[in-house]
């Protein structure tokens, strides 16, 4: 039973780490006083950009690099379009959300269901790694071990 629980949790963070770091920047961005309902449409773009690169140079520093290049590139455009042009950001939020999400689609149709060799390493973090439950669940993947340096500031 116990190893099930670690699984699930070990899982769940892998999988939330995008979703978290998305929370950040939106949080940052609401700090500054712009409201961008337009994440999900860049994270999918980005998606779609990391697999593709992925798959065609099965190198892991080149996909994250372009996924960081499409969300910094469409943030760019996000801003200049609301505080440079003053268009609604409520609007350009929905509007980027529906772009990113159809487009990311219509490009992702070529690689849906094709599988990437290239992983993440597990990593046995030092002193973390030995905690019986809470070591296996934060020491599995890389992924988890930056989520948990996003945790604690």
């Amino acid at each position: 039973m116990t190893s099930f629980i670690v699984s699930v949790c070990s899982t769940a963070l892998v999988y939330a780490v995008s979703i978290l770091y998305a929370a950040i920047g939106e949080i940052i961005s609401e700090r500054a006083g712009v409201m961008n309902l337009g994440i999900e449409g860049v994270m999918l773009m980005g998606a779609v950009s990391g697999f593709m690169t992925v798959i065609a140079t099965e190198s892991l520093l080149l996909s994250m690099l372009a996924v960081i290049v499409t969300g910094a590139l469409l943030g760019l455009f996000f801003a200049f379009l609301t505080v440079t042009l003053q268009a609604d950001q409520t609007v350009c939020g929905m509007a980027f959300l529906t772009f990113g999400s159809g487009l990311s689609g219509f490009l992702g149709k070529n690689v849906t269901g094709m599988a990437s060799t290239v992983k993440f390493q597990t990593v046995k973090i030092p002193l973390l790694s030995q905690i019986p439950v809470i070591g296996e669940i934060f020491s599995s993947r890389i992924c988890s071990f930056m989520e948990l340096t996003c945790w604690c500031p």
